[in-house]
Parts: structure tokens; sequence; C-alpha cells
């Protein structure tokens, strides 16, 4: 699967990171009945006391979703995601709290031990809208904007005391364990946190291939808010400030996380079609089926690209499951016929003095149905010539297949043997897709081919990469075998 440059639809699964960065207090209200108020001498039973946190922890939640996207040009995508995500932390802390003291001079009067827990759950419901951006034939970047509705908040936070001597109260019901456990649970959502927020997505991710599909792919996406988890009024709630207490200092909560996710992806348009599939007996001059020896014959013309005559011509014949030649053999006025096992993938290649060779590609099924692309072959004079080279590309990619080798190894040769041989290295495209999405592909897919033949010996001035996109079509884009035929990459000789 290419990196970017298709269209897709696909699911999402994956793991959230999170952290609950900064520190928080909570307070309480404790029952003392031995309490009393030391200015006024009053019975003073309220006792306040705090859940101090120096920090609120991380933890792990999960993603699920759907997204779908579309190529802007086949180096950047616009893809949509429709998720639901999870965001979990929680964390333990032992510390002092302050449980009593004297308001006259703001003295500590009695302190606790305390064990303080916490934990944090927020469900969303997110829409994102993304840019896919190709670094690399293997990576792509990720930026774009998260708009996210909060589903859930499931709050809870307790702290275990060991008293001092005295008996403390969360009711008025004496606890005579002697240790009191404060809770926080539940708390509502709708004043805590944001009911919605904006966030800023940035990533990075990857593409893998399943068995003969190219399916998954993995992301690894950060999320960076633009406005904070929090409200204004929850901040005021979490910070509880009553005059008069005592309680450290605190710094206002940030949620941050990260996402690991794997997805499948689904395209939207097929891969490039293959070739129309033809019983052997419906085709003229094709094979009339599997033979004795486990062979179906391949047939077919040379003939000169100008005037139409027959070509005498050397045919070489190789399996491109394994880039092996398995057969050669002379054309009998113009004509070939070649036997090769079933099923299998092949190229038909013509070689003749005074011109370009020139290529046919034939895919035999196990039933010795023949899979044809212009099995006849027209070649073209050296000087000032052209011929199509059999390469190959996955979908809207850039990258060669190995099948590609046998071709841009004839084109080395040729110009090890030519040594004054000037070419352009010509792509084209069908006519689906903009005009600059069309070039931007046929020149990076004409620029491939270049640089395997500069990186096989030849001089780089020598050999130039054009991209003409849809311009030039050979046959009508109306229809699939139309447009497969216009979908190609051409050695054209410039000098010689």
């Amino acid at each position: 699967m290419p990196i970017t440059g298709r269209s897709y639809w696909g699911f999402d699964l994956g793991l959230t990171g999170s952290a609950y960065e900064g520190n928080q207090n909570f307070l309480w209200h404790l029952y003392d009945p031995t309490a009393v108020d030391p200015i006024t001498l009053n019975p003073q039973n309220d006792v306040n006391a705090y859940l101090p946190f120096n920090t609120l922890g991380s933890g792990l939640g999960f993603l699920l979703g759907f997204k779908a996207a579309v190529p802007l040009t086949d180096a950047l995508d616009l893809e949509g995601k429709l998720r639901y995500v999870s965001n979990y932390t929680s964390n333990t802390e032992s510390q002092q709290v302050v449980l009593a003291w004297d308001r006259a001079t703001n003295q500590v009067t009695d302190q606790s031990n305390a064990t303080s827990r916490y934990s944090l759950f927020l469900s969303n419901i997110s829409l994102a809208a993304l840019l896919n951006l190709r670094l690399s034939e293997q990576f792509y970047g990720i930026g774009g904007l998260e708009f996210s509705s909060l589903l859930s908040n499931a709050f809870a936070a307790h702290q275990d005391l060991t008293t001092t001597g005295k008996s403390y109260y969360y009711s008025n019901t004496p606890d005579q364990s002697g240790a009191t456990l404060i809770d926080h649970a539940n708390q509502s959502s709708s004043n805590t946190f944001n009911p919605s927020r904006v966030a800023l997505q940035i990533g990075a991710g990857t593409v893998f291939d399943v068995g003969k599909s190219s399916l998954l792919d993995a992301e690894l996406l950060f999320s960076i808010p633009f406005t904070s988890w929090l409200t204004s009024s929850g901040e005021t709630d979490l910070n509880n400030t009553a005059a008069g207490y005592l309680q450290p200092a605190i710094t206002f909560p940030r949620l941050w996380y990260a996402s690991l996710t794997i997805g499948i992806r689904f395209p939207f348009s097929s891969p490039e079609a293959a070739p129309v599939a033809y019983e052997s007996n419906e085709v003229p001059g094709k094979s009339q089926g599997i033979g004795p020896d486990g062979k179906v014959a391949l047939t077919g013309t040379v003939t000169d690209a100008k005037t139409g005559q027959p070509v005498d011509a050397t045919m070489t014949v190789v399996d491109l499951t394994n880039n092996q030649v398995v057969a050669t053999d002379r054309t009998h006025d113009g004509k070939y016929n070649v036997r090769v096992k079933a099923p299998g993938k092949y190229s038909v290649t013509a070689d003749a003095d005074g011109y370009l060779f020139g290529t046919a590609y034939f895919q035999v099924d196990d039933q010795g149905r023949i899979l044809a692309r212009d099995q006849d072959i027209k070649l073209s004079e050296t000087k000032g010539g052209r011929t199509r080279l059999l390469v190959f590309f996955d979908f809207n990619s850039a990258t060669l297949k190995p099948s590609s080798y046998p071709e841009l190894n004839r084109a080395v040769h040729l110009m090890k043997a030519v040594p004054n041989m000037k070419v352009q290295i010509a792509g084209y495209t069908d006519s689906v897709g903009t005009d600059q999405y069309n070039r931007q592909l046929s020149q990076r897919r004409a620029e491939a081919v270049r640089d395997y033949i500069v990186q096989n010996g030849i001089a780089a001035n020598r050999v130039t990469a054009h991209g003409y996109g849809k311009e030039s079509p050979i046959a009508d884009n109306g229809t699939e075998a139309g447009r497969a035929e216009n979908r190609r990459v051409e050695f054209v000789v410039l000098s010689d």
C-alpha cells in the first residue's frame, strides 16, 4: 500500500497513554466532637482537611474509531477520524495531612499520616481532520485539529488517616477503629471538565503489508490540547481556597496524552486493474489451453512501428516471479510462439538490429487463461525512437517492484552498448485525478526509473526524467483497459 495518495476507509484500535501534570488539593470536612473555636470558645465540630497530591499520575486508556481519507496530491492525504477515546490516570501518595489548627495563631495543632489515592477516567467522542504528509516511502507525518465532546467523567479520590489520639469522624457516627476514610467520588463532570474542547494533533505513521494485500497501518499519534480540560469553575472547585484555612500551593492540572494506533485500511478505489481475463479459445492467436506438458503457448507479432512490416527478432521470455529467463526463440515472418508453464507472469521481449527493444506482458492463470496487454510488439528504430518500459508500481506509488528489474536492466545494457546515447524517461498517467496530482505521480515514477538506471552504471547527465501526467493518451480513458494503457513509462532516445 502506498503511504499516501489513495482514497481509503478503515478502522482504528489503539491505546492511549495519559499524564495528568500538576499538583492538586481537595478539601474535606471532618467531624470532631472535642473541637472548639479558639476565639469564641464555642464548639467547632467541623475540621477541615486537605487531600493533597504532588502529582496527579498517569495511566492507560483505549480508543476505537472509524477513518476515511481522500488524496489531495500523491504526497498529501486529507483524513477524517471519528473515534471514541478514553483517558485514565491514577496515583497513590503518602504524606502528612492537617486535621486541626489554632485559628488565632494560624498554627497546626493536629495532623495525621495519610495515604491518598486518586483516579480519573474520562471518555470522549472526537472528530479529527488530519493532513497525512508523505515523509518517505515508509513514513508519513500527521497534523491537524481534533474536536472532542466529553461523554463521562468517573472521578474518585479518598484518604486513609491514622489518627493521633483523637477520634475523627466523617459523619456523626464514631469510627471505633481510630481511622477515618474520606471519599470524594463520582463527581459531576458538568462543572469540572469542559464538555467540548479543541486539540492539535501531531504524529507519524507507517504502513505494513498483510499477506498479499497492503491493509495494515500503524500510527504513533500525539495529542496536544489547545484548551484546558478543566473549566474555570472546575479549577475553582478543585482549588477550594476557603479563607483562613491552611493549604500548600497548587498548580492547575493539565492532561496530556499520546496514542499508539493500529488500523486497517480498505481502498475506496481498486488498484490498477490487470488486463481482462479471456478464455484461451476466445482470443485469436492465443493459447488453446494447457498442453500435456503443463505449458501454454504465448503468441503474437513483432512489427516495425512505422511501416507495420514484420521484423525478424530474437525473443526472450522471463518469469517475473523470480526474474529468470525461461525461454528464447526467434520470430518467423514476424510471428512468435513460445511455451511457458501455467500459472505464471511473464515478459516477452523482442530484440532486433537497428531497433529499440519492445516487451509484451502476459499473465497465465491455473486454467490456462491468458491476461495480456498488447501481445503484438511494435518496435521503434533506435535513432529518435521510444519504447514503453515494462515496469511495475503499486497503486499511486513510485516504488519500483522487483519484477521491473529485467526490463530496466535491458535499458542499462543498451545504454552501455551505445555510450553516446542520451534518453528521457517519460512518465504518464490516466485521466483520473487532478492535473497537479497526475503530474507529480508521473514525475516520481519517471525519477524512480532514472535513479535505477543511474545507480546501475549510467552517467546521470545521460538520463533525464519528466512527468507528463495525463498528457498524450494512447488509448481511450473512458475504459479501464484504455486507462491501463495510458499509465506508462517510456524510454525516449534523445541522441545516440
